[in-house]
């Protein structure tokens, strides 16, 4: 787990941006979709698919996980949900790491979000 201040200090920033910031003035590097169980996902996925289309992201990102042991079909279900959907495969990101819950997926996603230059993000 990671231990550094500075990695909390973003986890509480990034919290209050999720319940409380704007659409951003440009276009989002990308839309993450929050692992979800399978009676819920689609609402993830309209919005997903809806803020691509909009062009209001440039990418969907969603858990790069196989274990559906917590409730998450898994990538390869959602990212054949994507594709059913018109989501181009160049577009579907997945997010590697953990996501076994809601705060080790955070984690995972700010890292791998900070590895790959992202500067703005929107979470569904």
């Amino acid at each position: 787990m990671v231990s550094d201040l500075n990695f909390y200090r973003d986890l509480s920033v990034l919290a209050v941006r999720v319940l409380c910031d704007r659409l951003p003035n440009r276009k989002a590097d990308a839309v993450y979709l929050i692992g979800e169980t399978p009676d819920n996902q689609n609402s993830v996925f309209d919005a997903g698919v809806r803020l691509l289309e909009d062009g209001i992201v440039k990418d969907v990102a969603l858990p790069g996980s196989t274990d559906t042991g917590h409730g998450y079909p898994g990538f390869q279900v959602w990212h054949g949900e994507l594709k059913s959907r018109g989501v181009s495969e160049r577009c579907i990101v997945p997010v590697p790491g953990e996501h076994s819950n809601t705060f080790v997926e955070a984690v995972s996603l700010i890292e791998f979000a900070r590895g790959a230059g992202w500067r703005s993000l929107i979470i569904t």
